[in-house]
């Protein structure tokens, strides 16, 4: 019975972060043509590196949630919990990558997915954390 709230938490966060992402979606208002190819030109370098900033202190908090979770006594749920996140990190290193790799016409496209992928983990993180401070 105690599983059944966690996974009903972090579904539900889930859900919420898409609904999100849809209000967003339908108040998006496309930026003029030239305006969107000279902002990769410019902003690439600095965005790339800001989000490797970020990863970086995500994995830092990550390994103080698996040092938290292992003095749990029962604590194969929230070990799976712990690995859903490492998996979710994992996979923005290959969006990193494509971000990288992007040209003028699928920049946009890269990064939105890039941050979507970053904010479905930060909230995961924080619905995960959340369940086991104390």
């Amino acid at each position: 019975m105690k599983l059944k709230y966690p996974v009903a938490v972090l579904a539900a966060a889930f859900m919420l972060a898409g609904c999100e992402q849809i209000k967003q979606a339908g108040q998006f208002t496309p930026e003029p043509q030239a305006t969107a190819k000279t902002y990769p030109v410019e902003h690439r370098a600095q965005f790339v590196t800001s989000m490797q900033e970020n990863l970086t202190d995500m994995d830092r908090k990550l390994a103080e949630l698996g040092d938290t979770i292992t003095m749990l006594q029962d604590n194969a749920v929230a070990d799976d919990q712990l690995n859903a996140l490492r998996e979710l990190r994992a996979q923005l290193d290959f969006l990193l990558e494509d971000l990288t790799k992007s040209n003028a016409e699928s920049w946009d496209e890269a990064r939105r997915i890039f941050e979507s992928a970053w904010a479905n983990l930060r909230l995961a993180y924080k619905v995960v954390k959340a369940t086991y401070d104390s």
